[in-house]
């Protein structure tokens, strides 16, 4: 993804990360090279490797809207799962490997990696789980930090809504959301601290840097963030989602919320941010709970449903997303909360509770997430292949 301050207001990018397997198998394989081997320049551009070779990162570009935004995953989906077809392997969108050992895995060769695994050793090198970053542009930075404090209100809704990665190492955790479990153990992650302005959040960063905390603003690893080096607020808590339409769906939640956000600030009716604790709290249910569970709602002091609390919100952003022309995919969010529809985590448990050994639950997981990772893909989309793999590249 690239941009400036002069991209649209509220123009997106979005970041998917997701996990590359054996297609027979569905074991993890560091396969990013040979993944890339007929990958053109094009497809290069836009699929980057991550600290583990079993990663790979499909990025947008910047786009003007949540429509292009779909069109642009599809594709780039398309690709990588048709790059992954050719050599054997397959991608898949989850939040966590259901059965990979994170001792097993390939770093990537990279001397950012290498300094980054010195410095946190075996938590950097346990990060193996997958996540859907999306970036949201807000030109002014006072202004995107008086949104940030805002946006961390709705933060364990938006996980709720993609948790999906009950499982670690083979064992069902009992969470909604492990990944979240993993990524807190990572210094300068989780949510952020409420800044009264700038210079509040630049004296803060300042601190951090001089007294050796954080060795570079690349780390500051938040929930939601000002990006360091584009003009966006960067949400960071969702899991990857299984399927592309839930992660369009989320993607629209995100961009009618901060521009719902964005405008109630300049009409000078900013939300008051929650109490850090009360996010915190709420960060957990969503985690271990995702969308069964409840939130605290401080206003009324009480417990209230996830999928009650989300409702909320959709309808406080839904004016907004009838503008950007959203209205369908607050549909389809709104069919997420019934009852009756299976989470990705939801049905990853279901998948395994319908097998009956050990390898025969690693393999119905494994071909649900394959199968959902593409729903809806048409391979046609795809950037055309190369015929043979570039001199030096793959």
């Amino acid at each position: 993804m690239d941009g400036s301050a002069k991209s649209p207001p509220f123009s997106l990018g979005v970041e998917e990360e997701f996990a590359i397997v054996d297609a027979r198998t569905g074991t993890l394989v560091p396969g990013y090279a040979r993944l890339m081997q007929r990958a053109s320049e094009e497809a290069r551009d836009h699929m980057k490797p991550e600290f583990l070779q079993c990663f790979v990162e499909c990025i947008t570009s910047v786009c003007p809207n949540v429509a292009a935004v779909d069109r642009e995953t599809r594709r780039l989906r398309a690709t990588a799962g048709r790059l992954a077809r050719e050599a054997g392997l397959a991608i898949v969108a989850t939040g966590t490997h259901p059965h990979g050992r994170w001792w097993d895995q390939v770093r990537t060769a990279d001397e950012r990696y290498g300094a980054l695994e010195d410095r946190l050793q075996d938590v950097a090198r346990s990060i193996l789980i997958y996540g859907l970053h999306v970036h949201v542009n807000i030109g002014d930075l006072a202004l995107r930090i008086a949104v940030m404090n805002q946006a961390r209100n709705f933060l364990p809704q938006i996980l709720a809504l993609s948790a999906n990665s009950p499982f670690w190492m083979g064992r069902n955790t009992g969470y909604q959301s492990y990944r979240v479990a993993i990524w807190s153990a990572f210094p300068m992650a989780g949510i952020p601290p409420v800044f009264a302005d700038v210079a509040a959040y630049e004296d803060y960063i300042t601190l951090m840097q001089s007294t050796g905390a954080l060795d570079n603003v690349r780390r500051v690893w938040w929930d939601i963030r000002s990006h360091e080096k584009f003009p966006t607020l960067e949400y960071r808590i969702a899991d990857m989602p299984i399927c592309h339409a839930d992660t369009m769906a989320i993607i629209a939640f995100i961009q009618a919320l901060t521009k719902t956000l964005t405008e109630r600030t300049l009409a000078g009716s900013a939300l008051t941010p929650q109490p850090t604790e009360i996010v915190l709290e709420n960060r957990f249910r969503a985690t271990i709970a995702g969308l069964r569970g409840t939130q605290i709602d401080p206003d009324t002091r009480t417990a209230i449903p996830t999928t009650a609390a989300i409702a909320a919100t959709l309808d406080f952003i839904g004016p907004t997303a009838a503008e950007l022309g959203l209205t369908p995919y607050m549909v389809h969010l709104r069919r997420m909360l019934s009852p009756t529809h299976l989470s990705g985590a939801e049905q990853q448990i279901a998948a395994a509770k319908r097998a009956k050994k050990d390898d025969t639950t690693r393999y119905s997981v494994m071909k649900l997430l394959m199968r959902e990772t593409m729903a809806g893909i048409d391979p046609k989309d795809a950037f055309p292949l190369l015929d043979f793999p570039p001199p030096g590249k793959g």
